[in-house]
Formats: structure tokens, C-alpha cells, sequence
């Protein structure tokens, strides 16, 4: 019985102890060391939690016991923490207080105190960082809806100045000044499309394509694009295996590396070696990353390590990285968006990213990437038709809230051998079908508008004439899901900004689609 008592003691993951009535240690097992910091022997007769470092902690920690006594309390559990200025340590206990009858009254008195103490700062920690993910969501979920609606509304614009760039371009001689100009404007307006896709990704409202990718030639491209433009003492290395395959939407992993590379980049000063480098380590050997990332569900994930010998973050301001607009670049050297951005990419297509950094030691960013499961890589790339396919100056109904938009759809329709009429809302596109049952071929359909939406818009439009081709336009990206909501038989979804030339294939496809060489794909 005493061997089996003393492993009991030995071997239990807790520190098992006993107090007197006067609250002081009597028995400790040997974990106390471990635990307490403090041999077993040196701990008794000391009273109970004389090993606490924090006073206020201490004493808190027996008022609640008093106050468990007063009551005739039999059970206590109780969470605490010290601090022995390097790190901190969580405790949890559970405490028996035994009680004996008064021989004259009959009143219990506490005879004798029992617990056992259980180290829990793993826990903590594990906890913690999943609160901390699980607000950083919630962040991202909120800040994201507002960058949405500011997104469509910049496709919005973006689409009418996209549409009157295209009209200028016919009326300026090629190679003159205002051409050159004109040319800027529209490298100006792609870049800002560009930017507007990145707000939608980032905000979660952007159609990922997710499929099978080739580590090794992503990382090839990502090399010889930035290498050439890092400053000089700056140097970028990686080491990836040959047939790496992950589940990621190319273009934006892309943004992602670009964008921390980026970041590395400026950690360094303008004489300082820096060197970056970038490699994988298998993600299976971490036994909390489902703790930190419960959405992995277990899954096989990689990890694609992104690492500097830069400045690094200071410690204080490490929770507060992936804040939108939160930065320490100077004014004028960065929007702060980076950090964040990578975090909404990332997440987009069912990733994760952590930051590791130490101030004048450097950053390490983790990317957690699914494991494809197929052999070779999806080459699906194509790329869009840039010819202009011509109508027979059919009528086309133009049906948006925006004037400047429409407007700008009208010219671009007539400028490709269509007839455009314009209305500003659905019920105004009902009524003229059907006052002109026969006039229009087909229907571009704004799908966010005020009183009537694009898809009840073009139900009651079906209800006139079944046959109606209806292209649907959207300033955001759609995700697979809406879209099948969304599309019906003769159909098309686009996004703004639209380029004429993919709206006129859009169109030819859907008025002729009997013709191989028009037919077309969602976007």
C-alpha cells in the first residue's frame, strides 16, 4: 500500500500537498520542486502559497480560502498566476476543506486543508492565442463589410473612367502626347482595379480560385521579380524542394510573398547586410497548430517560412501587426496595409500566417498552406481575348443606378455596333420591355441597386420574354456559391471595372451562341 501511495504521489501530473488547520504545508509531494520552485522539505510547516511571488496574488489567494471557511465550504477551485519577472506561470487548484463537529456546540471546524496544484500555462497560452484569433476574426469580419462597400463603390467609378478612356483612345492619333497620357491614366486605372481586388480579398469578398499549385515554380517567379528590384545589400535566398503541390489561389499567394518581402525589405537600413530566405518546414511536427488554428481541422498542412536578420518587431506592439492602417513606417514610406492584407489573403483561401519577430534580431512569417493531394499542378491559365467582337446594331438595355457608369456603357455599346437604351432603376427596365416587347436583344443588369435588385429585376424581365440574355454586372467578386445563386440559362456575371473587349465576347457568346469561336466562361 505504501509503494503504491508514494508512486501515487511521485507520479501524479499535479503536486499533491496537505495543510494543517493553521493553514501551513504538512505534506508536499516531490513535484513541489518542479512546480514551487522549492524542495518539499524547505515548503513545510511554511504557510500555504508562501512560494507566491506576487504579494497581492498571495493574499488574494487566501481571502478567498478564509472566506471558503467562514462558509463551511468542502470544496474550492482556484486560478492564479505568478511572475518571476522572466516569465509568467498559471496555477489551477482544486481544495478540500475537511471539517470536524465542535465536542460542546456541534459546530464544524476546519480540521485540516487538501489540494492538488496543476500547472497550466501551456493552457493559457493555447487559450489566449485562440482568443486572440478569434477577436483578430471578428476584426477582420467587421472591417471587412465596410472595405466591401467601399470596394463596390470604387468599381463604380473605376468603371466609368475604364469605359471613357476606352472612347478617348479612338479620338487621339496613336504615339501623340495625349495618347501617351491616355496610356497612363489607364496603367493608372488597372493599378488602382488592381488594388480594389486586394480590398475585396482582404475583406473576404473576393472569388478565390483555389487549386492545385507548384510550390517551386511560384516561388521561381516570386524570385526573379523581386530579387532584381531589393536593394543592393539586401539579398533573398530560398530553398524549396522540387513537386511541392498546395491548395492556394496563385495570384494572391503571389501578393502575399511580394508583399512581406517587401516589408523585410525596408527592415533593413541602407548600410546593413540584410539577407532574406525563404523555406519550407513540415507543419505536422506542431503539436498546438490545431489549438491556434482550429479551422485546419487536423488537415495536412505546410509551412512556407519567410525569414529576415531585419530590425524586428518590438514586443509591444507585436498584438497589434495585423490592425489595419496600423504601422511604424514613417509618413510617406507605406499605407500599413501589408501585414493586414496578407492575413485577409491568407485566410481567403484557408490558409493562416503567424509573425515571429525579436527587435534587432530579426522576423520570421509563417504561411500555412493545405497540402494538395493531387500529382502535377492545375494549368488552367488562359488568357483573355483582345479583339473586339462587333454587333449589327442590335438594342441593348443598359440598367444602372449610376449615371456616370451608364453613360460610360452606352458610348462603349455603340462604339462595337450595338444600339444602347439607358434606365436608371428595375421597374423603369420592366416597364420598357414591355412597351417594346421586340426592341431589345439583351439586358446589362446592375446587380446592387436601391427598391429592386439585379436578380428580382431580371425575374420580372424572364416573365416578359423567357428567352432574354441577361448580362449581370457587379462591382464585387462573387464567390462560387452566390454565383450559382445568381445565374440563370443564358446569363453572364462580370465584374466591374469591365474592359470592352471581354463585354463584347460576352455578348457575342450570348447572342450567338452557336458560334464555338464566341462562347464564353464566367468569370
Amino acid at each position: 500500500m505504501n509503494t503504491h501511495l508514494r508512486n501515487l504521489l511521485e507520479f501524479t501530473p499535479g503536486c499533491v500537498w496537505s495543510a494543517s488547520k493553521t493553514l501551513k504545508y504538512v505534506i508536499l509531494s516531490p513535484r513541489a520542486e518542479i512546480m514551487f520552485g522549492l524542495p518539499a522539505g524547505q515548503l513545510q510547516e511554511s504557510d500555504i502559497w508562501s512560494w507566491v511571488s506576487i504579494d497581492d496574488q498571495r493574499s488574494t489567494n487566501m481571502r478567498l480560502l478564509q472566506a471558503a471557511i467562514k462558509q463551511h465550504k468542502s470544496d474550492l477551485e482556484l486560478t492564479y498566476c505568478t511572475n518571476t519577472g522572466e516569465q509568467e506561470t498559471w496555477f489551477s487548484e482544486n481544495i478540500h476543506l475537511h471539517y470536524c463537529p465542535d465536542k460542546n456546540s456541534g459546530e464544524p471546524h476546519l480540521e485540516n486543508v487538501s489540494g492538488i496544484s496543476f500547472d497550466i500555462t501551456k493552457r493559457k497560452q493555447e487559450e489566449e492565442n485562440i482568443l486572440k484569433m478569434q477577436q483578430q476574426a471578428r476584426k477582420m469580419e467587421a472591417i471587412g463589410t465596410l472595405v466591401g462597400g467601399i470596394a463596390h463603390e470604387f468599381n463604380n467609378m473605376l468603371t466609368g473612367i475604364a469605359g471613357n478612356i476606352f472612347l478617348l483612345e479612338t479620338e487621339f492619333e496613336k504615339g501623340s502626347k495625349a495618347a501617351e497620357r491616355l496610356g497612363r491614366i489607364d496603367n493608372l486605372t488597372r493599378r488602382a482595379s488592381g488594388l480594389v481586388g486586394q480590398m475585396l480579398a482582404f475583406g473576404r469578398k473576393q472569388r478565390t480560385t483555389i487549386r492545385d499549385v507548384d510550390l517551386k515554380s511560384l516561388l521561381d517567379k516570386v524570385y526573379a521579380i523581386e530579387s532584381a528590384g531589393l536593394p543592393s545589400n539586401v539579398h533573398l535566398s530560398q530553398d524549396i524542394p522540387e513537386n511541392i503541390l498546395v491548395r492556394a489561389d496563385q495570384t494572391q499567394l503571389i501578393q502575399v510573398l511580394t508583399s512581406l518581402i517587401s516589408n523585410a525589405s525596408d527592415a533593413f537600413g541602407d548600410t546593413t547586410a540584410g539577407e532574406i530566405h525563404i523555406d519550407l518546414e513540415d507543419a505536422r511536427e506542431d503539436n498546438t497548430l490545431a489549438f491556434r488554428f482550429p479551422h485546419f481541422n487536423h488537415a495536412d498542412m505546410l509551412c512556407l517560412r519567410v525569414t529576415d536578420n531585419g530590425s524586428g518587431i518590438p514586443e509591444d506592439i507585436q498584438d497589434r501587426i495585423f490592425d489595419p492602417f496600423f504601422t511604424t513606417k514613417e509618413v510617406g514610406n507605406g499605407t500599413g496595409m501589408g501585414l493586414s492584407m496578407a492575413y485577409g489573403l491568407m485566410e481567403s483561401f484557408g490558409g493562416g500566417i503567424e509573425v515571429e519577430s525579436e527587435k534587432d534580431t530579426g522576423t520570421c512569417v509563417r504561411l500555412y498552406l493545405l497540402r494538395a493531394e493531387t500529382e502535377s499542378a492545375e494549368q488552367t491559365m488562359t488568357k483573355d481575348p483582345t479583339d473586339l467582337q462587333y454587333g449589327h446594331h442590335e438594342t441593348i438595355l443598359v440598367i444602372d443606378d449610376e449615371p456616370l457608369v451608364s453613360d460610360a456603357a452606352m458610348e462603349m455599346l455603340e462604339r462595337i455596333g450595338y444600339r444602347s437604351v439607358a434606365v436608371a432603376n428595375g421597374r423603369a427596365a420592366v416597364d420598357f420591355v414591355r412597351d417594346h416587347p421586340n426592341a431589345v436583344v439583351l439586358a446589362l443588369l446592375d446587380l446592387i441597386m436601391p427598391d429592386m435588385d439585379g436578380q428580382e429585376t431580371a425575374a420580372q424581365l424572364r416573365s416578359l420574354n423567357p428567352q432574354l440574355p441577361i448580362v449581370f454586372v457587379t462591382g464585387y467578386n462573387l464567390g462560387d456559391k452566390q454565383l450559382n445563386d445568381i445565374q440563370i440559362s443564358r446569363s453572364h456575371v462580370i465584374a466591374k471595372p469591365y474592359e470592352v473587349h471581354h463585354l463584347s465576347h460576352v455578348i457575342a457568346g450570348l447572342l450567338h451562341p452557336e458560334s464555338p469561336s464566341d462562347k464564353t466562361t464566367t468569370e
